[in-house]
């Protein structure tokens, strides 16, 4: 009879095991392991009938079922043993929430009582399934983009289920002032799980603070996705116009040999001037840098620039950078913004400008940034503050670019003299490896 009952709580917490990894989205290989694993476990078990309580034979299942998971989990040796770690934790917690009401030691007995044993194997099995289900609904709600505001109010769970471990360990602590109960295992068992929850709040800032370099990170990644898009739409634009322009050439020769055979030198000068503007708006309909994250970005925001702020851009970056899009996007767009915020100070009766100058040799590219300021010289360049209101949320453009740069082997350098700032970015080129 034990060696049957050893045998349903095997299978049960096996199940429960890979129901809990199929609920979190980790698959399966090898699974012949465990027709095997049942196999060495019936070899054991009638090798050891008679011989161990049965509490010890549950003991080596649940051994054997934890190899049997590890085994069949389809991942590298770390995150497999992550996962079945996880997974018999998760299992711990139910069993325990659900054993805490039962009988004491009905589950361990067996005889006159294998039919409650079986009841309580059952009703653990029961609970882990519906626990398994509710999960894989929290990862699904999780999952979809629109729910992203129910993931951040995930961390009020977490907080909710520190205070509530908290609170258990104050009262066995107070049991312990009491002398309910006694001895060095019972206080440092305590210690520990006090410890262990101070880790896991530990990790639970970790993960926050991960979830919003991850979301930002995201969020760069779909601006410059967006800019990408309208400069390329520009530049659908700007091919249907010149289309439309070599199409209406034959019409435009036509009109001006009217003018001519006709004598009509006046509005033949007014038609060619007007013919000639249109050229001029084609011909400069956007900026082409050879990088098409730089190009991007600038028309996008020039396309919205004060018309009083003159904007000059001159040379190209035709090599490939050794720098990521997102981090190259991060650069420029900071220095433009910068440059960009900075005329909004500067009185209406001075000149207002960004030149933008790209330089390219055989090792390193520069973007170099110049901008009228208010002030007329800046000494410590290092430790520039922000001249906004809002100090809190503005002012780390420089930081953003800096950080950016060392990240990807790159300089900086600024300069503020004379009224102007000048901000030069250092990079990398992929040919210039060594």
């Amino acid at each position: 009879m034990a060696i049957g009952l050893t045998m349903i709580f095997f299978v049960f917490s096996l199940i429960e095991s890979l129901w809990l990894l199929r609920c979190i989205k980790i698959k399966f290989k090898n699974q012949y392991f465990i027709v095997i694993g049942m196999a060495v476990l019936f070899v054991v078990l009638m090798a050891l009938n008679g011989k161990v309580e049965f509490k010890n034979l549950c003991a080596v299942a649940s051994i054997i079922a934890f190899v049997i998971t590890l085994l069949v989990t389809d991942s590298k040796m770390i995150s497999k043993l992550e996962s079945t770690v996880l997974v018999v934790l998760m299992k711990s917690c139910v069993i325990l929430s659900v054993e805490t009401w039962y009988i004491d030691g009905v589950w361990l007995s067996v005889g006159k009582e294998y039919m409650e044993s079986f009841i309580c194997f059952l009703s653990e099995f029961v609970m882990i399934i519906i626990f398994g289900y509710i999960l894989k609904m929290i990862l699904d709600i999780l999952n979809v983009e629109k729910k992203i505001k129910a993931a951040e109010r995930l961390d009020y769970v977490f907080l909710i289920g520190c205070f509530d471990i908290f609170i258990c360990i104050f009262f066995i602590y107070k049991l312990i002032q009491t002398s309910y109960f006694k001895g060095f295992f019972v206080k440092t068992i305590t210690s520990f799980a006090g410890i262990s929850l101070l880790l896991v709040e530990i990790d639970i800032l970790y993960k926050k603070w991960l979830t919003v370099r991850v979301q930002n990170y995201a969020k760069a990644e779909h601006e410059l996705n967006e800019m990408q898009k309208n400069y390329y739409l520009s530049l659908l634009e700007k091919e249907t116009d010149t289309k439309k322009y070599r199409h209406d050439m034959n019409n435009h020769i036509i009109c001006i040999k009217s003018f001519i055979d006709e004598g009509k030198y006046e509005e033949l000068n007014k038609y060619i001037d007007n013919l000639y503007d249109q050229t001029i708006s084609l011909v400069n309909k956007g900026f082409h840098t050879g990088n098409s994250i730089i190009d991007a970005l600038t028309n996008y925001y020039v396309e919205n620039l004060n018309p009083e702020i003159e904007i000059n851009l001159e040379g190209k970056i035709v090599k490939e950078l050794k720098i990521d899009d997102i981090a190259l996007s991060s650069v420029y767009s900071n220095m433009i913004v910068n440059a960009i915020e900075a005329q909004k100070f500067i009185p209406d009766e001075k000149r207002k400008y960004i030149n933008v100058t790209l330089k390219e040799g055989k090792k390193y590219a520069q973007i170099i940034v110049k901008n009228t300021m208010q002030y007329e010289r800046i000494e410590n360049t290092d430790n520039i503050e922000t001249i906004k209101d809002d100090k809190e949320n503005h002012g780390f453009g420089l930081a953003n670019i800096r950080k950016r740069l060392d990240e990807n082997h790159g300089n900086l350098d600024i300069e503020a003299k004379d009224y102007e700032f000048c901000i030069k970015a250092t990079l990398p080129l992929v040919s210039g490896e060594v």
